[in-house]
């Protein structure tokens, strides 16, 4: 990227001098420029910034006014044909990219009041921004912002440049600048798009756990509805699920049934031991941990789901527990009946089996009335259960009237009038 950079601050430099600024601006043979550019090239590395300089001596080497006053005279001289000077200002340049963003800005400020043809500070701008964005993205996109909502066309290579540069560090930061900046591309901007379409890619394939939870909390609730579960897709770790989720978490604090309903639809099917670490390690509600650990149990219906569910039961702590308990049941009843049917007898008497029974019972009335009855007597909870059978009853004498009257009988089951 630095030889890239080098040699694009060259070009720019000779193509300014000959093509682009009226007057000899850098008025000097290609051929001793790039003797020169060279040995600046090998000293570059040794030569302090502004920033360690100021560690050095404990107070800034120069002030931006100072600094952009001894680039007006180096402007002139190298005006006049000094390839020195030339070469100072890509010095000083170079020692100003990684200074402080409050001084950078104060610097650039005071560049653009320099008195010179347009042109010729739009260059210089260029090049600055571009130094910058090697080593300070972010700074630089915040230098490139208002110049590039007044005149898109004139930054939007510098603005792709450094989105690239951001892109490689940290692509959640590249996605939020070009989110809360997309308006200021041209209508139908192609550039924009193709912007776009890197930096998602650079994101999903760099996706830490980290960068998963700055993106996800950075989003609104609105938007994290809408894109986190095709995030889910492309997780690959138990690490970047725990990102994942508390990132989700944050921007859905007070939405649990959305938070929900996004985690269990989404969850990638990890290797269990992974997952079921990285709801347990994650920041999260106790009501969205209980989420979480519902869409763990629901990733894959199988052999192992009875192990799941009885992990479920023993870490869910929280308002929605039943709620949870009683869609687990219910998906797993659709996908695996005898699977669910098993586990259900297994369970000890009490609160938990009654939820899941009452949830079970349910959810085959319609396909096995007499089996949802013969579940529903089962049930501990006296209430419940007559709650149940009525509903079963309700629903079985819709299109079987006698018959249900038959079995409730049969059972000396009462029956709610019709």
């Amino acid at each position: 990227m630095k030889t890239f950079i080098l040699f694009s601050v060259c070009l720019a430099l000779l193509i300014g001098s000959i093509q682009t600024w009226r007057y000899h601006t850098l008025s000097v043979h290609e051929a001793a420029l790039r003797v020169e550019l060279s040995a600046w090239e090998q000293t570059a590395e040794a030569t302090p910034s502004v920033s360690e300089e100021s560690e050095r001596s404990g107070k800034a080497v120069e002030s931006p006014e100072e600094a952009v006053s001894r680039m007006a005279s180096m402007v002139a001289r190298a005006n006049e044909g000094d390839k020195e000077a030339s070469l100072q200002i890509l010095e000083l340049m170079t020692k100003a990219s990684t200074a402080s963003e409050a001084w950078l800005h104060d610097f650039a400020t005071r560049m653009s009041a320099l008195e010179m043809p347009d042109h010729q500070r739009e260059e210089m701008l260029m090049i600055l921004i571009m130094m910058v964005s090697s080593h300070q993205p972010e700074v630089a996109l915040s230098l490139l912002s208002p110049r590039f909502k007044e005149a898109p066309k004139t930054w939007m290579d510098a603005v792709r440049g450094t989105l690239e540069n951001l892109a490689e560090s940290d692509p959640a930061a590249a996605r939020a600048w070009l989110g809360a900046h997309r308006s200021d591309f041209p209508d139908g901007d192609r550039d924009a798009e193709m912007i776009e379409r890197a930096i998602e890619d650079k994101f999903r394939t760099q996706m830490t756990p980290e960068a998963l939870a700055k993106e996800m909390a950075t989003l609104t609730p609105t938007e994290a509805i809408a894109t986190a579960g095709s995030l889910g897709g492309d997780l690959k770790s138990g690490a970047q699920v725990r990102g994942w989720l508390y990132g989700l978490g944050e921007t859905l604090a007070s939405q649990v049934e959305d938070f929900g309903g996004i985690v269990i639809t989404s969850m990638p099917r990890l290797p269990f031991e992974e997952l079921k670490t990285a709801v347990e390690t994650a920041s999260l509600s106790p009501e969205h941990r209980v989420a979480s650990a519902a869409a763990v149990v629901l990733t894959e219906i199988g052999v192992r789901t009875a192990e799941r569910a009885d992990w479920f039961l023993s870490n869910a702590q929280a308002t929605n527990r039943d709620e949870m308990l009683q869609t687990i049941v219910k998906r797993w009843t659709d996908a695996d009946y005898n699977g669910a049917a098993a586990w259900l007898r297994d369970l000890e008497p009490g609160g938990d089996r009654d939820i899941a029974t009452t949830a079970f019972a349910a959810r085959i009335t319609m396909k096995e009335p007499a089996s949802a009855v013969d579940w529903a007597q089962t049930i501990s909870n006296p209430q419940q259960q007559q709650r149940l059978l009525d509903r079963i009853f309700k629903q079985w004498a819709i299109f079987a009237p006698e018959e249900a009257k038959d079995y409730f009988i049969e059972k000396n089951l009462t029956f709610p009038n019709q």
